[in-house]
């Protein structure tokens, strides 16, 4: 038998970039490791990654730079002397336009051996992207980072095609209109197609095992206040969105949500994994569309998310139901809400009260800020929604994180007779409290600490013996236990 030939993972990277567009070349490299070994497969690519590389800095800034210089004059001994030109470098030729299918399309037929896609680029349309779906007929996974634009005529592939995951990060979406529109209006234009162009996106698919955004907002239109960028978020990226109480804007994308196609549904949706007082929060306008689906949340059983109440409590009446697994991170407080848009028997305003005997782990945090050191009215609405939202959950719930990522004032604080007397009546069977606080915050050693904590809760601790867990991790995500 020949010997078997390996090659690191990196050579054969290169060797393949070098390669792509000879596919003689390609073919000569499979006819080559037949006569290697006659047992050897052809290529198979598993997982494929296409980016679009920038132009460099100097590019733009030496051509702007060549355009807006001027001859300029001297004075010397009275006299105006023309100054020779500086001698410049000229800037690089402008790169080519990045062509998404001739540079994703695979060679011969492996497209049908991909699973997993990842693709990075300045700018994508819906059409490109049901091309893409094409040459890769078993693809279980697509990550997409790119400004996406929308169709005069909106595509469509059948039929639409599930994926296992569907993850949208550093990505922006075309919405030019935000006029109000009524709820008679919205109805009667739902069958006409979606101007926006993430609706045009979404109804190329079908099932979505998990729906992940991170760092996803809309571009384009003009609104009253902000000026060019679609509700605010291009003009003011710095601050958190007034979205949500926004009724105006919000009947704009419920509109829009109405055209998404009945086949597409999501099983888990994750929007948490950001830093929620630094990231830009568009996202909460992607959840507002999902809300006006005819059945985008109907089969969705997890939700790991950090939205603004009103998003929230949408979400959770809409699926609350049917979940089996809840990770949420309070980050706004009734404070924010409008006596007019607060609902009774739910104090937290979360909506988690919406939650049934299906729920069976939830994971509730309280993100905030780590500097605070007095406890004063305002504080003290952030521990009331995080206290409600606690105490609403379903009394069949068995398993519970509770998490403080504010610092060490919050659960100091935080009513823990309450919840000790109340959850030991009720079915729970494992606890887990998450601490972000940090070593250096602690006056007493680790395992004091512990035992402290435990103290808290007695009758928990009676019931739950070695299943109520305490943890610890640093404010920069360091596990101390």
């Amino acid at each position: 038998m020949a010997p078997e030939i390996h090659l690191a993972g990196e050579l054969i990277e290169h060797i393949v970039s070098f390669l792509l567009d000879d596919r003689r070349s390609i073919q000569f490299c499979s006819l080559v490791s037949h006569h290697w070994c006659s047992a050897a497969q052809p290529a198979v690519f598993h997982s494929l990654k296409v980016e679009e590389k920038m132009p460099p800095p100097q590019w733009r800034s030496k051509r702007a730079k060549k355009a807006a210089k001027k001859k300029s004059k001297k004075r010397k001994g009275g006299r105006g002397v023309k100054e020779e030109d500086d001698e410049e470098e000229a800037p690089p030729d402008e790169p080519e336009k990045f062509d998404l299918i001739k540079r994703i399309t695979p060679p011969f037929d492996v497209g049908r051996y991909v699973k997993s896609l990842e693709i990075k680029c300045q700018a994508v349309t819906p059409s490109e992207i049901a091309r893409v779906l094409e040459l890769f007929p078993t693809l279980q996974r697509l990550a997409l980072s790119a400004n996406l634009l929308a169709d005069n005529t909106p595509p469509s592939l059948s039929p639409p095609r599930p994926l296992a995951e569907l993850r949208l990060t550093d990505f922006t979406f075309a919405m030019d209109d935000w006029s109000p529109v009524a709820k008679e209006d919205a109805e009667r234009s739902k069958d006409q197609p979606a101007k926006c162009s993430l609706v045009q996106f979404l109804n190329l698919f079908g099932e979505i095992g998990t729906f992940y955004t991170r760092d996803i907002y809309p571009i384009g239109g003009v609104v009253q206040g902000w000026g060019d960028g679609g509700a605010g978020y291009d003009a003011c990226r710095c601050c958190r969105p007034l979205y949500p109480q926004d009724k105006e804007q919000r009947s704009a994308i419920r509109a829009e949500g109405m055209k998404i196609s009945e086949h597409f549904s999501v099983k888990r949706i994750v929007t948490s994994d950001t830093d929620y007082t630094n990231d830009q929060r568009g996202q909460e306008v992607v959840l507002d569309l999902l809300v006006a689906a005819p059945r985008a949340l109907s089969t969705v059983q997890e939700l790991d998310i950090d939205e603004h109440l009103l998003i929230t409590r949408d979400l959770l009446t809409a699926t609350g139901p049917q979940l089996s697994r809840l990770h949420l991170n309070v980050t706004s407080t009734i404070k924010h809400i409008e006596e007019e848009d607060r609902i009774d028997n739910d104090p937290s305003q979360t909506g988690i009260s919406f939650c049934g005997q299906r729920l069976s782990f939830a994971h509730v945090g309280l993100h905030h800020n780590f500097a605070m050191n007095t406890l004063d009215d305002y504080w003290k609405n952030w521990l009331f929604t995080f206290e409600s939202a606690i105490m609403s959950l379903p009394p069949t719930l068995p398993r519970l994180v509770i998490e403080f990522h504010c610092g060490k004032l919050m659960p100091d604080n935080f009513d823990w007779k309450k919840m000790d007397s109340t959850f030991a009546e009720r079915d729970l069977t494992e606890l887990e409290l998450v601490f972000d606080l940090g070593a250096h915050l602690l006056k007493k050693d680790e395992r004091q600490f512990y035992n402290g904590v435990r103290k808290w809760v007695p009758q928990l601790w009676t019931k739950l013996g070695e299943r109520l867990k305490v943890r610890i991790t640093e404010y920069r995500g360091k596990r101390y236990e």
